[in-house]
């Protein structure tokens, strides 16, 4: 399907205001890790970097209600300028066209069963092939503190996507409450994400309320760089 096929399909253009719960998960990743989860694409550093991973609950959109869980791959070194979604999980068919033609993002579909208890929160994330659970706990002091993208680097707000010859440039806007979580487990994620208990977890954060706009994107076409020898 042609470029000009999709975007007939599609009724909903950025940006997008967007409103759900969040769940922001911080790692450090060691060379290991990295080595051991390259089949995700996430860069090989020397000396390790952070990973975000973002697990969103989405009750307004333009398309509806639905959720996605993805892996934010921060610049490795100081003068590279921007982040990239290299993983991207999410429960709305309309969600994967709208994510790859006008934002660059890798999305697949699969399907999310939440069960929530006093302490903690279980996701359960399907795919044809493959099932895993994340299991979030809650920490007993529910304090919060407010959060808006402006106070952020933009080192990990811009956000740069290749996808089909393209490159797609946009920087997201949020703001809302974060309050801290215990901790999180990953289950049989094999296949399906890399296994961050695996991964040195730092401070994470539960957003009870999350304000988020996607803007339009400004795509570039991608030079084609023949190899063969003049």
């Amino acid at each position: 399907m042609t470029q000009r096929q999709h975007l007939a399909e599609l009724k909903h253009y950025p940006p997008w205001q967007c409103h759900g719960e969040a769940y922001i998960l911080n790692y450090w990743a060691s060379p290991q890790f990295l080595q051991h989860a390259k089949a995700f694409n996430l860069q090989a550093s020397r000396t390790g970097h952070m990973l975000h991973v973002v697990l969103l609950r989405y009750q307004s959109t333009p398309i509806g209600v639905y959720d996605a869980l993805f892996i934010v791959d921060h610049p490795t070194q100081q003068r590279q300028r921007y982040s990239s979604i290299v993983k991207i999980l999410v429960s709305h068919p309309e969600s994967i066209l709208s994510g790859q033609t006008f934002w660059g993002l890798p999305k697949e579909l699969a399907e999310f069963n939440w069960i929530q208890t006093n302490t903690a929160m279980y996701c359960e994330i399907k795919t044809a092939e493959h099932s895993m659970m994340i299991q979030l706990n809650h920490a007993k002091n529910n304090a919060s503190f407010y959060i808006n993208s402006h106070q952020l680097p933009d080192s990990i707000l811009n956000v740069q996507q290749h996808w089909q010859g393209q490159r797609y440039v946009f920087t997201p806007q949020f703001r809302g409450k974060l309050c801290k979580l215990k901790s999180v487990q990953w289950h049989n994620t094999d296949g399906l994400f890399p296994n961050f208990n695996h991964a040195r977890y730092i401070h994470s954060f539960y957003m009870p309320e999350v304000q988020l706009i996607l803007p339009e994107a400004k795509v570039q076409q991608l030079k084609h760089v023949s190899r063969e020898t003049p």
